[in-house]
């Protein structure tokens, strides 16, 4: 709807107008963690600006690149305790059953928000559970936390923070997810009950006299950020969506095709993952170990994956399944 080369010609203040619209309504949509939705308005909005020819200085241009900024998503995650990224609470109060905001003073107008503001399907092994991630928003969208019995829970729906697939480990990112409790009959399940103790341990947090929130099976790992905004999934036709500079030359490199002795001692084969959509920019792992331990999924490594500078963006092929 926002083709305006297909219809009728607007004036231009109607434009300008429409663009402010936008705004206004992206911003409406953070309240309620639309995070993704806002962004794609806002950039509209700033598409919008440029087509009338309002410059880099004009009032509209400038806020709208604001709202831009307010969307670059970092999630919460865990990072040690000296970590320039840590998060630090503005306002807290001790004691069990203890309320308060999760606004940050580490980040001024910012607080711990819900990635999505929708609870979606978790599963670890063959235990079910709703799940949302948390991430660093505009402290409109600030959560509020009770403290009780050594867990923190949102309190608008009882769910609990927690490290994410029951893994406390640096780079892991952080979720509010449903409470589980575990079956008189699976008590005397060795392998059940290890996961149990294992999601129990992920959920237990406390406060510092600094106003940081850490781990307490592990008091040297906190609440942080990691250094670059996070990539999410968008709508297909988003004006955010990620496009790779290189596309059509990973298309005509398949990873089959290598030689024998494969893509470690063929570095030069792969291609940089450039991106066309965010010039100087590429897709980076956001977390310094490149992978991290997964403590239930036994065996499995992962790393999460962020928008930086093209100079630290991975390399990759795609195989004959165009997986990348």
């Amino acid at each position: 709807f926002l083709d305006f080369n297909s219809s009728i010609p607007l004036d231009i203040l109607i434009q300008g107008e429409i663009g402010c619209a936008l705004l206004i309504l992206g911003s409406e949509l953070q309240k309620y963690s639309k995070w993704a939705d806002s962004l794609d308005y806002f950039t509209d909005a700033l598409n919008i600006f440029h087509s009338i020819g309002y410059d880099c200085k004009h009032p509209d241009v400038i806020r709208a690149l604001q709202h831009v900024d307010s969307c670059a998503m970092k999630n919460v995650v865990l990072v040690s305790e000296g970590s320039p990224n840590k998060l630090i609470l503005r306002k807290w109060t001790m004691g069990n059953k203890a309320r308060f905001s999760t606004e940050l003073s580490s980040h001024p107008g910012y607080a711990i928000v819900r990635m999505r503001g929708v609870y979606r399907d978790g599963i670890v092994k063959n235990l079910s559970y709703k799940t949302d991630m948390l991430g660093v928003g505009l402290k409109e969208s600030a959560l509020e936390f009770e403290h009780e019995n050594g867990t923190m829970s949102n309190v608008s729906d009882g769910f609990i923070l927690s490290a994410s697939v029951a893994t406390v480990s640096e780079g892991m990112i952080l979720s509010l997810i449903s409470r589980m409790d575990i079956n008189e009959e699976d008590e005397f399940n060795e392998e059940k009950k290890r996961l149990f103790d294992a999601l129990r341990a992920a959920t237990l947090f406390s406060i510092g006299p600094d106003g940081r929130i850490f781990s307490t099976v592990a008091p040297h790992l906190c609440l942080g950020t990691y250094p670059y905004p996070s990539l999410y999934l968008v709508a297909r036709g988003s004006p955010n969506q990620a496009v790779l500079k290189h596309f059509s030359d990973l298309l005509n490199l398949k990873e089959s095709n290598l030689p024998t002795q494969g893509l470690a001692n063929n570095s030069n084969c792969a291609f940089r993952l450039e991106l066309s959509s965010h010039p100087g920019m590429g897709i980076v792992p956001n977390h310094h170990d490149l992978a991290t331990p997964l403590g239930v999924l036994k065996g499995c490594l992962g790393v999460s994956l962020g928008l930086g500078p093209v100079e630290h963006a991975l390399s990759g092929t795609i195989n004959e399944r165009n997986h990348l």
